[in-house]
């Protein structure tokens, strides 16, 4: 995994052949089974659009939220830690692909709170298209998700985790956006799919994961330290669902050792351990007493 945090200036590409292209490389990593995991916030290089990184990560689905050129500043009084509403408590999104990154915190007996400090927002990228999706075996299952599939290449880009009803952007203070009907975007993950066929006629599925954050502050020791907060365990959770090894279908699953006797009854077993354990012994003990009792008859 490669983790890009709050970057300070853009990254290079390719303008004569003795550069360095640093999206080309990181194209090249997302090529494999690799991850990227990106923490922007309201304040990443001054909230200036940083071209050639956003322009890539556009490609994964992701667009960071601005106005007039500006990154947005969200604010949820009703939903936040501080009075000022900057340091905002997110709403878990219980469907699709980001809900499956967040189910075993969301399925303990106290779903820790996940803060998102000093956040903008992200939206799906324009070369997305928006699909509609309908659980067959329940309607009430659907939900609206981010895809792109074009020569080849087949990803799809979904959030995770978004602000409440109540909360605003603003840029210089004043006000441009609200969530009143759209909640804003504070979390979200895209994945690349890919099947590799196996000459053993099984499959392997090899997934690249872009997850990006509005909030670099989430990751702060404030947060990831306390017990209170959810935000360590986000990351534990999403490291282990990126991390898997991808493991063939259609494998049953097998014991690695079966330790019972299925030829002998529980009590034969207990007569042999005792007769093994004691024979050996008692044969030990009656040679050294013939040993002995030779040596004093010399």
């Amino acid at each position: 995994m490669i983790i890009i945090f709050d970057p300070e200036s853009d990254f290079k590409v390719k303008t004569n052949r003795n550069e360095i292209d640093e999206i080309e490389r990181l194209d090249a990593f997302l090529d494999g089974t690799n991850s990227l995991m990106v923490f922007m916030d309201a304040d990443t290089h001054n909230g200036q659009r940083l071209p050639n990184l956003e322009d890539y990560l556009e490609e994964w689905g992701v667009s960071y939220d601005r106005y007039s050129e500006q990154s947005y500043r969200l604010k949820d009084s009703s939903n936040s830690l501080t009075t000022d509403g900057f340091t905002m408590v997110a709403d878990y999104v219980e469907y699709g692909l980001g809900a499956s990154f967040t189910a075993d915190m969301r399925n303990s007996s106290h779903a820790k709170p996940v803060i998102f400090p000093n956040a903008t927002s992200i939206s799906y990228s324009n070369v997305y298209s928006l699909e509609h999706y309908v659980n067959p075996d329940d309607e009430s299952d659907q939900f609206d998700y981010g895809a792109y599939d074009n020569n080849g290449i087949s990803r799809k880009v979904m959030e995770a985790f978004v602000t409440a009803d109540t909360a605003v952007a603003h840029v210089n203070g004043e006000k441009v956006a609200e969530a009143t009907y759209d909640p804003f975007k504070l979390m979200t993950v895209s994945q690349e799919s890919r099947t590799v066929q196996e000459s053993n006629s099984s499959v392997l599925h090899e997934d690249s994961y872009v997850v990006a954050f509005g909030s670099t502050e989430f990751a702060s020791a404030e947060f990831l330290e306390s017990a209170s907060y959810g935000n360590a365990d986000l990351l534990l959770s999403i490291l282990r669902e990126i991390g898997k090894e991808p493991v063939p279908v259609g494998m049953d699953i097998k014991p690695f050792a079966d330790l019972s006797i299925d030829t002998i009854t529980t009590k034969d077993a207990t007569i042999y351990t005792v007769t093994l354990t004691l024979v050996p012994a008692v044969l030990a003990i009656a040679a050294g007493a013939i040993v002995l009792i030779r040596r004093k008859n010399k």
